[in-house]
């Protein structure tokens, strides 16, 4: 039985849960973007959340592999979560605006020529 407080990763609500709350940090911001159209976006944001995320744990876990008295490794950890969730803030502060921009009303007046008849024309061109 696991106690109250106490972190069993190999058992326990402990790993579902921080896979559950890590896999909504990487991903949850990418969908917004995928859905969007911003699909190079999407990705691209996601493997900067993933490299955040994973470098601090990592770093983190290296820091106090031999020294667990040592609070470096747990700044290293905690500052690697703290990039990523800064990272997918400022994801979802700016999908509406970059949403906008992929989808925006597009006017184009553009000349022409004929190759069959070699007549001079005007073609327009409206995005909606």
């Amino acid at each position: 039985m696991m106690m109250a407080g106490k972190g069993d990763w190999e058992h326990g609500p402990t790993t579902g849960g921080f896979l559950l709350a890590s896999g909504g940090l990487l991903l949850g911001p990418s969908i917004g973007d995928w859905a969007g159209g911003l699909g190079g976006r999407g990705f691209a944001r996601f493997g900067l959340r993933t490299v955040a995320l994973v470098g601090g744990l990592t770093a983190g876990f290296a820091a106090s592999w031999n020294n667990n008295d040592d609070a470096g490794g747990a700044v290293l950890a905690l500052g690697g979560l703290g990039l990523a969730a800064g990272l997918a803030v400022w994801d979802l502060a700016t999908l509406k605006g970059g949403v906008r921009r992929h989808q925006a009303k597009s006017v184009s007046v553009l000349p022409t020529l004929s190759p069959d008849t070699h007549a001079v024309g005007v073609a327009f061109h409206l995005a909606f």
